[in-house]
């Protein structure tokens, strides 16, 4: 390439040799003025920063014919010439260093909106942690209903703790009774012995006593005994409360920190894996376009004069670099409190499922094991009506267990199973139901 350049070099020196004195500056400025008016088209032709690169080079090319050939002499550049030059500095340092402005702040805010989506993510799952949340709302639901079960476990401790002393107060009564005397026989049917008989009699006495002390000791034990067995109801129906709105608050929050991780992942990977090696690309590009358009208006300057050397002094290239924002830590979706110990008795959440018509039957593990619990998980299939047991007891002809028969596959009609003989055989009408602990 030096020799190529050489021997261009030398070619137009001894071309312009042979020429008349009187005739170099003419054919000169021709020969400048058709370099500038190439380097004008080239520049006109810049669409966007995309070929803003290729085009500020190839004009530095062009230029830097110019000045191997008449070095900053301006004898050599026309009026028009020195406009065209002045309004190719105008284009590129207004025009297309402006477009590339917006493109850099385009950039940086893309990369402060993936930021944002990420910091979102995190603040979205805090808040709806936190206590004025959703999810935290639902967790405040529980810990109330756990305190008021607590309570009424309470009430059952003291009402069984009352209904045992009613008992062995009862007991211990019945143990201590006397033997009643013996009957006498009735002695001879007179006024005077029959009214001592009657007045007097040591069974009469012991039995009338005996009889009111144990009604109160009786009374009494039944009355704690029936106080025990309305407050273990109550107990009951508060737990059965308990567990339904704790199994609710935890598939909220199960959902919720898996569409948290979700959302984090998704944004995270999109400005780590996408974002940022676009944006580095284009501010890369816009560096160097940067680097080509200074060099080019620092040689166009030489070339009319209005810089002293040729060399061109160090770019800055800050104002289209660009610091990449870090990405912020993963919040977190606490799961933990699921399993506190403030859960009085340990929560199963279940979910009822059914298997295929005409399939026999339900995983062991997975088995309704009681009438009652079948009568639930119809509810969970059954529309237009309550649930229904039509079929209660032991048959080998329908599945084992929990079943629901329907004809048309409709769950508006038809009437549930409970078949003690968990194994049975299917049958192309009926359809298990069975249970899985979440």
């Amino acid at each position: 390439m030096f020799l190529v350049r050489f021997l261009m070099r030398f070619t137009v020196v001894a071309l312009a040799a042979c020429q008349s004195l009187a005739l170099r500056p003419e054919l000169g400025r021709v020969s400048v003025s058709h370099s500038i008016a190439h380097l004008g088209a080239i520049i006109s032709k810049i669409s966007g920063p995309s070929d803003s690169l290729v085009a500020l080079q190839e004009a530095s090319g062009v230029l830097s014919g110019i000045l191997t050939e008449t070095g900053n002499a301006t004898d050599h550049i026309s009026g028009d010439d020195a406009d065209l030059l002045s309004s190719v500095i105008t284009l590129v340092e207004k025009t297309i260093y402006s477009s590339m402005d917006d493109a850099h702040e385009s950039d940086v805010a893309s990369l402060n909106e993936a930021i944002q989506t990420v910091s979102s993510c995190n603040a979205d799952i805090a808040d709806r942690q936190s206590p004025e949340g959703d999810l935290g709302h639902l967790h405040q639901a529980v810990q109330d209903k756990q305190t008021e079960l607590n309570r009424l476990q309470g009430v059952v401790d003291d009402k069984t703790e009352a209904n045992d002393t009613a008992y062995d107060t009862f007991d211990s009564h019945n143990q201590m009774i006397a033997a009643a005397p013996a009957c006498p026989a009735l002695p001879a049917r007179t006024m005077p012995s029959l009214d001592i008989f009657f007045d007097e009699s040591e069974y009469v006495i012991w039995y009338t006593a005996q009889q009111a002390a144990y009604t109160v000791l009786r009374d009494a034990f039944v009355a704690a005994d029936k106080a025990l067995e309305a407050a273990i109801e109550a107990y009951d129906i508060q737990r059965a409360v308990r567990d339904t709105q704790y199994c609710d608050w935890r598939g909220e929050l199960e959902a919720a920190c898996a569409a948290f991780d979700v959302c984090f992942s998704e944004a995270s990977d999109f400005y780590t894996s996408e974002l940022v090696p676009r944006v580095t690309l284009c501010m890369n590009d816009r560096i160097e376009v940067k680097k080509a358009g200074d060099t080019l208006v620092h040689q166009i300057q030489f070339l009319l004069g209005q810089a002293e050397d040729q060399t061109t002094p160090e770019i800055e290239t800050n104002r289209f670099e660009i610091e990449f924002p870090e990405l912020p830590a993963k919040g977190e979706c606490d799961l933990s409190p699921l399993d506190d110990d403030e859960w009085v008795p340990r929560v199963e959440c279940v979910t009822y499922y059914e298997m295929e018509q005409g399939t026999c039957c339900c995983p062991e593990a997975d088995r309704i094991a009681t009438e009652e619990e079948c009568a639930t998980a119809q509810l969970t299939f059954r529309t237009g009506g309550p649930a229904e047991i039509r079929f209660s007891g032991t048959s080998q002809g329908i599945p084992g267990g929990c079943s629901w028969r329907t004809h048309d596959g409709s769950r508006s009609a038809g009437r549930g199973h409970w078949n003690s003989e968990l194994e049975g055989r299917a049958r192309d009408d009926i359809f298990p139901i069975c249970r899985t602990v979440n």
